[in-house]
């Protein structure tokens, strides 16, 4: 059983961080310490998701009709993953 608040922040967390990862990609100054920590941090947050059971499913599939594509993008990439 999962706590629906909680699940849910933890996707939009992962969602955010990953939004977050793939714009500093660009970044001049970006060293590989700085992707280590942001992907430290994303894992962190899937790992509270990959969490098999009906109730995280449906708050996925709920999730990947949002409407938006970021948390769409999260949702499915989760699913993909249980």
């Amino acid at each position: 059983m999962i706590i629906p608040e909680i699940y849910r922040r933890h996707l939009e967390e992962f969602q955010s961080l990953w939004e977050h990862r793939f714009a500093l990609r660009q970044a001049p100054d970006l060293t590989a310490a700085d992707l280590q920590d942001w992907d430290a941090r994303i894992r962190e947050h899937l790992d509270g998701l990959l969490v098999p059971g009906r109730d995280a499913i449906d708050t996925l599939l709920a999730a990947i009709t949002d409407g938006d594509t970021a948390v769409e993008f999260a949702a499915a990439f989760v699913l993909l993953r249980i």
